[in-house]
Parts: structure tokens; sequence; C-alpha cells
């Protein structure tokens, strides 16, 4: 990174991006604009990242009696729990 790029601080960023730079820093901040600079970045949800543990856990704490407790816990119905066992 260039020496007058570490003067960049947050008052001489746009205001909508303060949540970012505040989450990632500056300097990775800069790195992200360098790689994705013009384009449009879609982040999917947290929900939808964390999906694929949610369901291996499921796989790993169902016993074949305990459909009812990991519907609970998990707070999925049973069909969508059923949808998620049955999948390989």
């Amino acid at each position: 990174m260039e020496d007058w790029m570490k003067e960049l601080s947050l008052d001489l960023i746009p205001n909508n991006l303060h949540p970012l730079v505040e989450m990632t820093g500056i300097e990775t901040f800069l790195k992200l604009c360098s790689y994705y600079g013009g384009s449009n970045v879609y982040f999917p949800r947290d929900e939808t990242m964390l999906m694929p543990l949610r369901n291996q856990r499921i796989k790993q704490e169902y016993n074949g009696h305990n459909l009812v407790e990991i519907c609970r816990k998990f707070r999925l119905s049973e069909r969508q729990t059923r949808h998620i066992l049955n999948k390989q």
C-alpha cells in the first residue's frame, strides 16, 4: 500500500461506507475497493451462510427418535427437518 494511502481517515470516506470500514479497518476496506471497485457486490445473510453448518448438526444430533426435540432446538417444522435429514 502506498504511504500516502495510510493517511486516509474515516472522515474522508463517504458516510454510507463507515459501517464497512469500522468492521474491516481501513486497510482491508481499501483492499476490498481495489478488488471489487465499481462492482455491485451481494452479501448473503448470515443465516444463509450458517445453514449448511446447522443442517450438518441436525444430521449429527438426530438419533432416529428425537425428531421433535431437534425441531424445537433448531426452530424448524417436522417437514423442514425431515427434508434436511433426507438430503444426501
